[in-house]
């Protein structure tokens, strides 16, 4: 397969995927996460129900499809921050760099987005602490295992920076936000826990 029909081939799965995603979050909006199955959603989107398992093994995954590169551009901006910069430091500039997107602002002003399916469906939610809990235990395995912190010490640091995330999306999500795309309100608060953690000398 030459380089053209391969790079053809992958724009292909990712319109696919992108198109699937799309219709699972209007189905969510409208018929809500737990009353929408997958083979509505593939109907939906004209595919096979095993092509939505394909790019969807759980029906969660549309719902957290983007967790796994979270993880991986958070545990990066710790790993490469320079030696002056706190762990702290280097999660509070990722941070503020990182959310006010254009995936997260259509997410937030959408009934079917992320944040708004975690403040009303119990399922949801469940996952969404789990998943915090994994990135949580990421960052404290990156900084016991490659920085030589105890473990109680990385796994209390690790906890409140992803609190501080997670506050932030639940925020949204709960519509204590008016305009999702001014984030100076929200930033000044999630800038004053930062603050706090600093003061810990973590």
């Amino acid at each position: 397969m030459s380089k053209t029909e391969s790079g053809l081939r992958e724009r292909k799965k990712a319109q696919t995927r992108a198109r699937i995603a799309s219709v699972a979050a209007d189905l969510f909006a409208r018929d809500g996460y737990e009353n929408t199955t997958m083979t509505q959603i593939a109907a939906e989107a004209a595919v096979s129900e095993q092509t939505v398992y394909n790019y969807f093994p759980v029906k969660e995954a549309l719902v957290f499809d983007l967790q796994e590169e979270f993880d991986v551009h958070l545990l990066a901006a710790i790993r490469e921050r320079s030696p002056q910069t706190s762990v702290i430091q280097a999660f509070r500039s990722w941070l503020r760099q990182t959310l006010p997107d254009d995936t997260l602002l259509r997410a937030s002003d959408s009934q079917g987005g992320m944040p708004v399916l975690i403040a009303h469906s119990d399922v949801l939610r469940r996952h969404w602490l789990a998943r915090n809990d994994a990135s949580a235990s990421a960052i404290a395995a990156e900084l016991t295992e490659c920085e030589g912190w105890p473990r109680v010490r990385a796994i209390t640091l690790a906890r409140a920076l992803i609190a501080v995330y997670a506050t932030f999306i639940e925020a949204l999500g709960a519509g204590e936000v008016a305009n999702p795309t001014d984030f100076t309100v929200l930033r000044t608060q999630i800038d004053d826990a930062f603050d706090m953690l600093g003061m810990t000398g973590l």
